[in-house]
């Protein structure tokens, strides 16, 4: 979801306290919203998640195995 030049200017204006210039805002704003990029976060994440999910089975089949050898 792109943002309008116009929409990213209604934002900035809305600020009270603008602690950055309006172009380094409309930047900034624009390479946040912008759809492709949105998409390679959102494969990065899901990548991390799946990664933690391996691991936490990994964690979970060791102390499973340490628990069973116990008794």
């Amino acid at each position: 979801m792109s943002l309008s030049i116009q929409e990213i200017n209604r934002i900035y204006n809305g600020f009270e306290v603008k602690d950055m210039p309006r172009q380094q805002f409309v930047k900034k704003m624009q390479e946040l919203t912008n759809p492709a990029g949105v998409q390679t976060d959102l494969g990065r994440i899901m990548a991390k998640k799946q990664t933690a999910a391996i691991k936490k089975q990994e964690i979970d089949r060791t102390l499973e195995n340490e628990s069973s050898r116990r008794n």
